[in-house]
């Protein structure tokens, strides 16, 4: 709030000095007579001036300025020149001829340059006060700019007699060489570290607030002859101009030649920016102030040599636009491209108004048409790309709906873990966004398919497209979103619920989705293929003690293990059985109120019982992925309750053993958990894979050894024979109960052969047991 108060404060400022400056300047016609002190005869004329239109020749006698003595007119006691003079009355071969200023028609011979110098200055202050606040070179460069764009600004009204202007270029003239220094000094300071002398700094800028001072002194009646004191503070001001840019000139000449044999950036930036000074200010220096300080008149007026003035601000602008001294080089090109696009517009703007508008004086009031346009309609393209996005709901709704969704849907895909989450982070924004009746994202294995759907949408129809490698179907949009070894995927949406199919600006919509879909599922793809191989790295490292860095490693694994199935159990007790156990609710409800046939009756009993079961083996998988009893009941309560539910399911005997109970359950959970997961795991293997009718199982303590037996009379099988392994294989499970096993630092040993079924025998030390 500070900020804009402040930059609110700077542009009123700014607006009310020009606003005076431009009134002061088209008021008065610029007269310029200047006159030998103590006889107001005319000295000199300047080419241009108002004088000149009026046909005043040097050697008039000025009798009368306003009716009154020409000793009291204000600008004649100050500067001895007259200006700001409605009429006046001179004397010449003895007849007496009078003047009306008012029909100066040329107001402003000058031409536009000042103003495109101040325009260009005050532009690149606030451009680098905006846009690199926090260099402080960059801060000193600005009020670089903003005095030269003050002395260009007061430019007008300081040679028509104006006080205030006089103070302004005074003050801004002398300000501008002792900043550029002081500038100079920070920059190569940031840049190359160089330590230069800036103790006399402070007595330049001294200087400078003496001379205003003394400038401001002049205005206090009664201090002394107001025209003494504003002629030394003049040429002071002169003196110290040429001084300080001496020193600009000394302080870049020195570094240069100790930084050019480097061949580096900076020697080159020293170089432009010496001859980008010279350029600017030698011709004024040469032509203009030194003839005046020496010979009391100036060769060439400077209000002409100060044209070369208009190089400064462009060429930094330049150096800014090319990263030779700040990194804003792009948003500075596309002001420059805007004001080059805007040229051609401009001209043909002032085309068409010099055809209807054609006078003598037309090509000064054209270059104002030109300027002025130029600036408006450069404004209008740069603020275009503003305006247009923050009306963009507005003037562009759908384009607008779905950049909106595109935002959303790229966030969301960074939270992806699993396929099966694209549904409802994705796909349900996608169909939604799109109006389509539904949508698939399909994935095609080498001997199966997997479709996620969302919507009303034909998945038998969908399969069968995927299968065959059809992407062009009238009823449906079908985008391969990515393929490789193990699997394509598709994204595949249904006509618009208009019966319409998407359109150009659609298309391209979902194409990009397609892309950060693309990326996504890569990821997800390369984050389950790297948890595997983890996972079989973590089973096959041997827990000796060359290896113990790796028990982090293996730490690590189970506890994201762990925190997936707690994430995955809470999911299904939160979501999938609330919704069963009101389904259920509302069939019963429907059995108790309604008026029914028995056979209804029946069914709504039926189906009411299945979704009970279906709720019982939900409990059951929230169990196995989170295991509470452990906490609350321990690890052999637990384990014999998993045994139980195995039992009921249709699953082998099994026979659990028990020895040394009070010592097991002194372990620490963590500890429990994974005996609880081996356990669990061999149920697994038993179940899935050993097609036995008995199950052993053995838990005993001798001395300082678990000792863990595992026994079936299944199948078993080869195990010299390597297993492929793969995301999902069983050989996964094996590996994953290996791994659990050394990182409590045990030993397993596994005996099997085909038609022999399988013998695991697991040693864990009491003492050494690890916490994960």
């Amino acid at each position: 709030m500070k900020k804009i108060v402040l930059w609110c404060s700077i542009f009123l400022v700014l607006l009310g000095i020009q606003s005076w400056f431009t009134f002061v300047t088209v008021h008065f016609p610029w007269i310029n007579l200047m006159s030998v002190q103590g006889q107001w005869v005319v000295k000199s004329l300047d080419d241009y001036s108002g004088s000149e239109q009026l046909d005043v020749q040097v050697g008039d006698v000025v009798t009368s300025v306003n009716g009154r003595p020409p000793g009291e007119h204000e600008s004649v006691m100050k500067w001895e020149v007259l200006e700001q003079a409605q009429s006046f009355v001179i004397v010449r071969d003895g007849l007496e001829t009078a003047y009306d200023t008012t029909v100066v028609k040329d107001r402003n011979p000058v031409g536009l340059y000042p103003l495109l110098i101040e325009a260009i200055s005050v532009f690149m202050a606030l451009f680098l006060l905006v846009k690199i606040n926090e260099s402080r070179s960059s801060r000193l460069l600005s009020v670089v700019f903003l005095c030269c764009g003050l002395v260009f600004m007061s430019l007008g009204a300081s040679i028509r007699g104006d006080t205030f202007g006089k103070l302004v270029i005074n003050f801004a003239f002398m300000a501008l060489p002792v900043v550029f220094l002081h500038f100079l000094l920070v920059f190569f300071r940031e840049r190359s570290d160089m330590r230069l002398p800036v103790g006399y700094m402070s007595l330049l800028y001294v200087g400078v607030l003496c001379n205003a001072l003394l400038r401001i002194a002049s205005l206090i009646p009664g201090l002394g002859n107001d025209y003494w004191i504003n002629y030394f503070s003049s040429r002071l001001s002169l003196v110290l101009f040429m001084i300080g840019f001496a020193l600009n000139l000394y302080l870049l000449t020195y570094i240069y030649l100790k930084h050019r044999k480097n061949q580096s950036y900076l020697a080159t930036t020293i170089k432009m920016v010496w001859i980008c000074l010279a350029i600017s200010f030698l011709p004024s220096i040469i032509l203009s102030f030194l003839p005046h300080l020496i010979f009391q008149t100036e060769w060439v007026s400077s209000v002409f040599t100060g044209w070369f003035a208009l190089f400064f601000p462009m060429s930094f602008a330049y150096l800014i636009a090319t990263k030779q001294l700040y990194d804003v080089h792009m948003v500075l090109r596309r002001i420059l491209h805007t004001l080059f696009l805007s040229t051609i517009p401009s001209l043909g703007i002032v085309a068409f108004v010099s055809v209807l508008y054609i006078s003598e004086d037309s090509y000064k009031k054209l270059s104002y048409v030109f300027v002025v346009t130029l600036i408006l309609i450069s404004v209008l393209l740069y603020s275009l790309e503003y305006i247009t996005t923050k009306l963009e709901g507005i003037l562009f709704p759908r384009k607008y709906q779905l950049r909106t969704a595109l935002k959303n849907i790229s966030k969301n895909l960074g939270s992806i873990t699993s396929f099966h989450e694209l549904k409802d982070i994705v796909l349900v924004d996608i169909v939604n966004t799109l109006q389509v009746m539904g949508g698939v994202i399909a994935f095609k294995y080498r001997h199966s398919r997997e479709l996620i759907h969302e919507g009303t949408i034909d998945q038998d129809e969908v399969g069968r497209l995927i299968d065959a490698a059809i992407t062009q179907h009238p009823g449906y949009t079908i985008m391969e979103i990515n393929s490789h070894e193990e699997y394509t995927s598709f994204l595949v949406m249904t006509r618009k619920r208009t019966g319409t199919r998407l359109g150009l600006e659609e298309t391209q919509w979902l194409n990009m989705i397609v892309s950060y879909l693309s990326v996504s599922l890569e990821n997800i793809f390369l984050i389950r293929k790297l948890t595997s191989k983890l996972e079989q790295l973590a089973s096959q490292i041997p827990n000796e003690q060359v290896a113990r860095e790796f028990i982090w490693f293996r730490k690590l694994m189970f506890e994201l293990q762990e925190k997936e199935r707690f994430r995955i159990a809470t999911d299904i007790h939160d979501t999938t059985m609330q919704d069963l156990f009101f389904l259920k609710r509302r069939l019963v409800a429907l059995r108790d109120k309604s008026k029914l046939l028995p056979e209804v009756v029946a069914q709504l009993v039926g189906i009411a019982e299945y979704v009970e079961v279906i709720n019982t083996n939900l409990r059951q998988n929230c169990f196995e992925l989170h295991p509470y009893l452990l906490q609350e009941l321990g690890l052999l309560h637990t384990i014999r309750k998993l045994i139980d539910s195995e039992s009921h399911s249709g699953g082998c005997e099994t026979v659990l053993q028990v020895r040394g109970e009070e010592v097991i359950e002194r372990w620490s959970l963590e500890t429990k958990r994974h005996l609880f997961r081996i356990v669990q795991e061999l149920l697994n293997n038993a179940k899935k894979h050993a097609n036995a009718g008995k199950v052993l199982i053995s838990l005993e303590v001798i001395g300082r050894t678990l000792r863990l037996t595992y026994q079936d009379d299944g199948v078993g099988f080869d195990s010299k024979r390597p297993q492929q392994r793969e995301i999902g294989s069983p050989g996964v499970g094996m590996e994953q109960m290996r791994s659990r096993v050394l990182h409590l630092d045990g030993h397993l040993e596994l005996a099997t052969s085909p038609g022999c079924g399988v013998q695991i025998h697991i040693t864990i030390p009491t003492k050494e047991v690890l916490s994960a």
